[in-house]
């Protein structure tokens, strides 16, 4: 399947390690043209190099995105020395903690306005692009109770309410807005192994949570996010997207081995599309043309093994009410 990315010029913040890195080498293997930034400049200069040796035009940068005058002069030359902006996807996160007020303060700096500062910053390079794609990194944790209350799991629901909002602000210049929301997610030098050395009961629990048995990983992940960047997902905006490997507390279908949770806005209402992996007879063109031309007039499927994905379109008078996601 053609993405339709080769020579697209995406910018991507932290980009050096997990999702963000599989992120930036999935658009240079598209042939999408990448800038990222990151804090580690050793870092940076090994990605930069790994990603030029995939042909594309790619560069990166070491900043620290709480510095939003560094951070937006970073934005500004980027796209220009790109050419443009076609692409920005949001990944840096100051990650959980709990210690003390502190952890406020950073998460609204580094998660939710560094996103704002970036999508403001870019905006019209992207409306110029015709194509414009913006895509938000949140987390499961701020649509389920998870671990304890947290600036990060709060911070990461706001980016999800602005992704949404944003969406349909700029709809109409043709700049398209999503937020992706991954689960537990595992790779080297990533959170969940350090909680895998520290807190073992912690991270076993969490895994018997999971019906497969493992957690996802960052190249998973990447491929929902280079998806919705895509001009292939041309019709998707507004939505958020659940990526998990469907632990227990969050869905009661055991056999379900991922999530998506869709929302689809019209001019006047929203429907939320939960669409599992087993309604593969339905594509995702027809459930998006069905919402966007009838508006949420959605029916769903009674199956004892599936009581998630769409079905068909209903009168809008029939439309049942059902929980989301």
């Amino acid at each position: 399947m053609d993405l339709g990315l080769r020579g697209k010029k995406a910018i991507v913040t932290g980009a050096t390690r997990g999702i963000g890195r599989a992120i930036v080498d999935q658009l240079a293997g598209e042939g999408a043209d990448v800038a990222f930034c990151a804090r580690n400049a050793d870092e940076v200069a090994e990605v930069t190099a790994a990603l030029r040796g995939r042909g594309v035009n790619a560069s990166g940068a070491a900043v620290n995105v709480r510095d939003g005058d560094a951070y937006k002069a970073w934005l500004e030359k980027s796209a220009t020395d790109l050419g443009g902006c076609d692409i920005f996807v949001a990944n840096v996160s100051a990650g959980a903690g709990m210690d003390s007020e502190k952890n406020w303060w950073k998460n609204f700096e580094i998660d939710v306005l560094h996103t704002v500062r970036g999508c403001e910053a870019l905006m019209e390079h992207l409306k110029k692009s015709g194509q414009g794609s913006v895509v938000i990194i949140s987390s499961t944790n701020a649509l389920e109770t998870f671990a304890a209350p947290m600036a990060y799991n709060a911070m990461k629901a706001a980016l999800i309410t602005y992704s949404k909002q944003l969406s349909q602000f700029v709809g109409r210049q043709n700049v398209r807005v999503n937020s992706v929301s991954p689960g537990p997610i595992y790779f080297e030098g990533g959170s969940w192994e350090m909680i895998k050395g520290t807190n073992q009961k912690f991270y076993e629990s969490t895994l018997r949570a999971i019906p497969s048995g493992r957690m996802g990983t960052p190249e998973e992940v990447a491929r929902v996010v280079v998806f919705l960047a895509s001009p292939a997902s041309s019709l998707m905006t507004g939505i958020t997207e659940k990526k998990e490997r469907s632990m227990k507390t969050r869905n009661p279908t055991k056999d379900t081995q991922a999530t998506v949770s869709m929302v689809w806005f019209t001019n006047s209402s929203s429907v939320s599309v939960p669409i599992t992996q087993c309604s593969t007879k339905y594509s995702l063109g027809f459930i998006f043309s069905s919402a966007r031309s009838l508006g949420p007039n959605i029916s769903w499927c009674s199956s004892s093994r599936c009581n998630h994905h769409v079905s068909h379109p209903v009168p809008a008078s029939s439309t049942p009410t059902r929980r989301r996601g």
